[in-house]
């Protein structure tokens, strides 16, 4: 029978390097009508993604003993949609000389992953700007969500955050609510934002990542993230004064998609935009105006 939803997980992708060679494992699951989902700054995957297939490829060769959903880092999950059979692929890639035994196990199941693709639920909106070496984050929270506490964790690398703040929230109220936290010691480089929510019940969930960067080189000045799609979009841009622009999309036949207003200020401004499942599955590009240029890049939506 056509089942509505089919989500699966592989467990502990990893690997290990033995005295004769490292060996690391990968699995290629189906991907129809549906969207992965993974630890997008922090894992030790290589995820490519080829319709209809989702690779996912060990490259650390870290193992993880037994087979268990701890580690998330060596997780991804498809969610399929409509289908009444699903096939996935499982091996491993072996420099090692000898036969090595290898455990697989795949879970039929959804999992939460840091700095996941998918907005949280009670999560409206999260932005932020830089000005004057500040980076000043904003998100807005939905109306009768149960969360009560928001800790602000900064990173200069991707899936090693601490806490730098926090901030106590209206839970219940019958409309939305506005919160703010600045930073008054960005880091030099990159830095990473992300914001640990946790319910009335200790229930911890992560927003999605926003980067921010000091280095105003032009190529590094416009980035939209994921380059794989399923939803929502971070998009970091740099400007050079208060301006309003507009996100757009254009299929690969040059028509406009996808158009949203956006808000810049002056530095490094890092803006979610949801709603781009709406968009059929294929290949797109990004553009965006700051000033006089014209920023584009090409994404893929999934």
């Amino acid at each position: 029978m056509v089942q509505t939803e089919v989500p699966a997980t592989p467990i502990d992708v990893d690997g290990q390097t033995y005295a004769d060679g490292t060996v690391n494992e990968f699995d290629i699951l189906q991907l129809t009508n549906g969207y992965i989902d993974y630890d997008m700054l922090g894992g030790e995957l290589n995820m490519n993604v080829n319709s209809p297939w989702v690779t996912g490829i060990n490259v650390l060769g870290v193992d993880y003993p037994g087979v268990d959903t701890a580690p998330r880092q060596v997780m991804f999950t498809t969610v399929n949609a409509a289908i009444s059979t699903f096939t996935f692929k499982t091996g491993a890639n072996s420099m090692a000389s000898a036969s090595h035994q290898r455990l697989r196990s795949v879970y039929f199941k959804k999992f939460l992953y840091p700095n996941s693709f998918l907005p949280l639920p009670a999560l409206a909106s999260f932005s932020g700007t830089t000005t004057n070496g500040k980076v000043m984050l904003e998100w807005k929270m939905l109306a009768a969500n149960s969360i009560k506490q928001a800790t602000v964790e900064r990173s200069d690398k991707p899936g090693q955050f601490t806490a730098i703040g926090e901030v106590l929230m209206n839970t219940g109220t019958n409309t939305t609510n506005n919160y703010g936290f600045t930073d008054n010691t960005f880091l030099p480089g990159t830095s990473y934002y992300r914001l640990r929510m946790t319910s009335i019940n200790n229930q911890v969930l992560y927003s999605n990542v926003l980067l921010f960067r000091t280095d105003n080189n032009q190529k590094q000045s416009f980035k939209i993230y994921p380059s794989v799609i399923s939803d929502n979009a971070t998009v970091n841009i740099l400007s050079e004064k208060n301006e309003q622009t507009s996100l757009q999309i254009f299929d690969m036949n040059g028509h406009t998609v996808y158009k949203k207003k956006i808000d810049l200020a002056p530095g490094s401004n890092t803006i979610t935009v949801y709603g781009l499942g709406i968009l059929q599955q294929g290949t797109y590009i990004a553009s965006v105006k700051a000033g006089a240029t014209t920023h584009s890049q090409k994404i893929m939506v999934r």
